[in-house]
């Protein structure tokens, strides 16, 4: 994973308010939890990556009450509050770890992830990768922030600091479909999703946004970061352009779910 110390500092820090805040991927995990049941399986081994505080994972132990679950996150701040938050089982094992570099010696009938992979970027890597965890005939199902969350935050970077843009961009809906193909899965279901949050003030939009780790690595750090005065001509013109008519201002978000079998 690229710059992946980054990211778990930040999710880290994030994890304690992590939970409340991130309504829009509870939400994901809850459309993508939907999904998987009317896949009708019956999986063995189950693993959840980047489980954050276990959103996903609770609705897999629900759905699959006799499979071994894998909750796994590069962030030990994360996998703390998810040991908080989820009922203790012995089908239950939380691993601290990236994705990229993890290794099981019994494979997984299903793995699933929500609001994660947008950080595992190149897609072909990943599924390939996924691909050497999986049972044959297993199934990936997933949901992935697209290109477009965050879209108020990063058209004003990029129209008022073009050379500071982020090191690396959301994922395109394309994008992700070739990576899977690359890694020899077939789409079973696919479908995309845009939410918005509301806040008082661009300061406490960015708030938020920092609670919830979108803050740190690739997606969110340019060759160096803003100073403080070039935040201020952000959240100024933030306020001036998409504070709406009640004086909210937006955060929007646009998510995919891709549910994926193996093939071969």
């Amino acid at each position: 994973m690229t710059n992946n110390r980054s990211i778990e500092r930040h999710f880290s820090r994030a994890a304690d308010v992590y939970h409340q805040q991130a309504r829009v991927q509870q939400q994901a995990a809850e459309q993508l939890a939907a999904e998987v049941a009317k896949l009708g399986l019956a999986p063995r081994r189950v693993l959840d990556i980047g489980c954050g505080t276990g959103f996903l994972t609770r609705q897999m132990l629900s759905q699959f009450p006799t499979a071994e679950v894998v909750a796994l996150d590069l962030s030990p701040g994360m996998i703390e509050v998810a040991r908080q938050q989820l009922p203790a089982s012995p089908l239950i094992e939380f691993v601290v770890s990236d994705a990229l570099q993890f290794q099981s010696e019994q494979p997984f009938d299903l793995i699933v992830s929500s609001s994660t992979m947008q950080w595992l970027q190149p897609f072909d890597r990943l599924f390939t990768k996924l691909r050497t965890l999986l049972a044959p005939g297993g199934h990936v199902c997933s949901s992935i922030m697209l290109h477009g969350t965050l879209g108020e935050l990063h058209t004003l970077r990029s129209e008022l600091f073009p050379s500071l843009a982020p090191l690396q961009t959301l994922p395109l809906s394309e994008a992700i479909l070739d990576g899977l193909d690359v890694g020899g899965f077939r789409i079973l279901h696919r479908a995309s999703y845009q939410e918005c949050e509301w806040y008082d003030t661009p300061r406490a939009a960015l708030r938020s946004m920092r609670e919830q780790g979108f803050t740190g690595g690739p997606l969110s750090t340019g060759p160096r970061p803003l100073t403080r005065g070039e935040l201020t001509q952000v959240l100024v013109h933030y306020e001036q352009r998409f504070k709406n008519g009640t004086g909210l201002v937006p955060v929007s978000f646009h998510y995919g779910l891709y549910l994926a079998t193996l093939v071969g």
